[in-house]
């Protein structure tokens, strides 16, 4: 079996300094070492990545035959108004509005999908949330399927976070995943369509793209830099949960609600 696709809207070619440090150009090799470790550790069927870069205006075709769109992180943000993200903004509402392709964002691109489809996003009224980012579910979105076949294998969400701007407002019938005490929205997910984290679970499964992008890229204060490397050292994170909970969603092996 040649397994399941998905199309990586890549939002951020990699500083060649990270590249050189971590041999990845962008982020795409980091979420096809998430996906193959989750079948390494709970088996399943295999998500193949391919990537598309949508700084060069790159974008796949509705009819590739492609499972979902993944949307990923980026240096820029959802509410700024250049050309590539003014197209990647109009794409991703028409994807929504014409086609039953499942979308899935993580960080920049849970901000862009809530943007594209009606809601707002901001620069983080607390600044930088960098380093171990933990949540617990709604009670709404923990009675959802998809996580409710899994909640019994954990109490709280961890993902490692770099982020400087978060969502503030939801798209109409988006049902928030929970918030913390920096981030009012960690997640949303419109059922059967729209999936999305503000955390970053590819993230523990490549850990020196994360290190080399805080130590020689990031532009925040020393201490903030010292706190995000030491949740690669002292930290669990739940990226196979979490992985899991998007491969399971992407295959629609669950009911959800309308």
């Amino acid at each position: 079996m040649a397994g399941f696709r998905v199309a990586v809207i890549d939002c951020q070619p990699l500083p060649e300094v990270v590249q050189q440090v971590t041999g990845e150009t962008n982020f795409t090799g980091c979420f096809q070492a998430l996906f193959d470790k989750l079948v390494e550790e709970r088996g399943g069927p295999r998500l193949q990545m391919v990537s598309f870069n949508a700084q060069q205006g790159c974008l796949p075709g509705l009819n590739e035959g492609f499972h979902a769109f993944l949307v990923t992180g980026s240096f820029s943000a959802a509410y700024q108004v250049v050309p590539w993200i003014e197209k990647l903004r109009q794409f991703l509402l028409n994807t929504y509005q014409t086609s039953p392709i499942t979308l899935v964002g993580i960080c920049f691109g849970h901000q862009m999908l809530a943007h594209a489809l009606g809601g707002l996003s901001k620069p983080s009224k607390n600044g930088p949330e960098v380093g171990l980012s933990t949540f617990t579910l709604s009670s709404e979105a923990r009675n959802l399927p998809v996580f409710a076949q899994q909640w019994r294998q954990l109490q709280k969400v961890n993902l490692i976070a770099i982020h400087s701007d978060e969502v503030v407002e939801l798209p109409r019938g988006a049902i928030s995943l929970g918030s913390n005490d920096h981030c009012l929205y960690q997640g949303m997910i419109l059922p059967c369509r729209v999936l999305s984290f503000q955390g970053h679970p590819e993230f523990s499964a490549k850990p020196e793209v994360y290190e080399a992008i805080l130590t020689h890229v990031a532009k925040f204060p020393e201490e903030i830099k010292s706190q995000g490397l030491e949740a690669l050292t002292s930290s669990f994170t739940d990226h196979i949960w979490v992985a899991s909970c998007i491969r399971d969603f992407i295959l629609q092996k669950t009911l959800i609600p309308e």
